[in-house]
């Protein structure tokens, strides 16, 4: 059986952008065609957001689990918290960092806003408080995930 790889949306544009440069037609290959002729996902196909529904691969889960590890440590020292909320908040994020490997992409960030706003409730966080942890969670994981991926409801600067 042939193990199945997942290319990283920024290896993917640039396969797109090097068929271009060598002045390829990318929708002439056989593998674009049987995509575009309908065996296409139809979770790439809601695209109202901006933002396509995919898996997270598993390097990019990885690299969200050591950022939310780096990042309860700082909302820790940011937010002058005890040990106790410490404790607490690096099980919120021990519980995101696992849901990210097996959620979509915009299901994980759905989940990510949930996880923030009882964890700010638990911690009983004013609404600056709050606004600061979504802020720092976004930010460091927007380094990871691709920049467009944040729904715009989510958003703290709205």
């Amino acid at each position: 059986m042939l193990k199945k790889f997942t290319l990283l949306r920024s290896q993917r544009t640039r396969v797109f952008e090097l068929l271009q440069e060598a002045e390829l037609e990318p929708a002439e290959f056989s593998w674009a065609k049987e995509e575009i002729a309908g065996d296409i996902q139809v979770s790439r196909l809601n695209h109202r957001d901006g933002m396509v529904n995919e898996p997270i691969p598993a390097c990019e889960a990885d690299d969200i689990g050591r950022v939310l590890i780096r990042l309860s440590e700082r909302v820790g020292q940011e937010l002058k918290l005890d040990g106790e909320a410490v404790a607490l908040l690096c099980g919120k994020f021990a519980y995101l960092a696992e849901s990210a490997r097996r959620q979509r992409c915009r299901d994980w960030l759905y989940t990510a806003a949930g996880v923030c706003a009882t964890t700010a409730m638990s911690l009983s966080l004013s609404p600056p408080g709050t606004t600061a942890l979504w802020g720092l969670l976004q930010s460091e994981v927007r380094r990871v995930l691709h920049p467009t991926a944040v729904p715009p409801e989510a958003r703290a600067d709205r």
